[in-house]
């Protein structure tokens, strides 16, 4: 490659560093860049001389060893990617703690931990103490039995929740944002959340971030919503 084959290359090079990381680059007089076919012998520095201020004119064979594609210039939006640490837990809005009406014993166990119930379903049947008749402990909402903390014959009442019915239909993902990080959060931010466990990322995004960190931490909360298909 000839000396002026070589300074043609750096100057274009230097162009393009010097335009790494823009957006958008704004010229009030673009430089541009040319292919001539114009023959390599012959010419000196007075074909350098012939080239019009702020061109960089190269020809195919220069193009070609430099490696360097012509592209048309454009808009493109810069994406960040912050990869965070989360605990997957029930919608902490669709979880119902069942208790008693009246205290008593209890008679029957209709449904156990895991079962899916729907509204109306009837969880245990209990003998109420006052009247010594039973009555029908019912779910409120469709959705699974996640805890029972009643056995069969053992005395319960309305200050302890004999069943936990949760909607799992959506779950919550609850991320810990390191302070640095605070700014980069927002509502309504995309997410992608990887199971771990070899299945394909799950989309959600970004329902509630907290105001503060905590202070042990120094971490601050931030909540995904995602669709729960299993």
């Amino acid at each position: 490659m000839s000396r002026s084959a070589r300074r043609d290359v750096a100057l274009l090079l230097l162009g393009l560093v010097a335009g790494a990381g823009t957006l958008y680059v704004l010229q009030d007089r673009p430089a541009s860049v040319t292919s001539s076919h114009a023959a390599e012998g012959g010419h000196g520095h007075g074909e350098e001389e012939g080239h019009a201020e702020g061109a960089v004119e190269l020809n195919d064979a220069k193009l070609a060893a430099a490696g360097i594609g012509l592209e048309t210039a454009g808009p493109e939006k810069l994406r960040q990617k912050l990869r965070l640490n989360g605990l997957i837990q029930p919608n902490q809005e669709a979880v119902v703690q069942v208790a008693p009406r009246f205290p008593g014993i209890v008679r029957e166990i209709r449904k156990r931990l895991g079962d899916k119930v729907n509204k109306g379903d009837v969880l245990a049947v209990i003998e109420s103490n006052q009247s010594l008749t039973t009555y029908d402990l019912k779910s409120p909402i469709s959705g699974t039995v996640v805890d029972r903390g009643v056995a069969l014959g053992e005395y319960v009442s309305e200050q302890k929740p004999a069943f936990i019915v949760a909607d799992l239909s959506t779950l919550w993902v609850d991320l810990s944002v390191y302070r640095k990080d605070f700014a980069k959060v927002r509502l309504g931010d995309p997410v992608q959340i990887d199971p771990e466990d070899g299945g394909a990322p799950i989309s959600g995004q970004v329902i509630y971030v907290s105001p503060i960190g905590a202070t042990d931490t120094q971490s601050a909360l931030a909540r995904v919503a995602i669709p729960n298909d299993g």
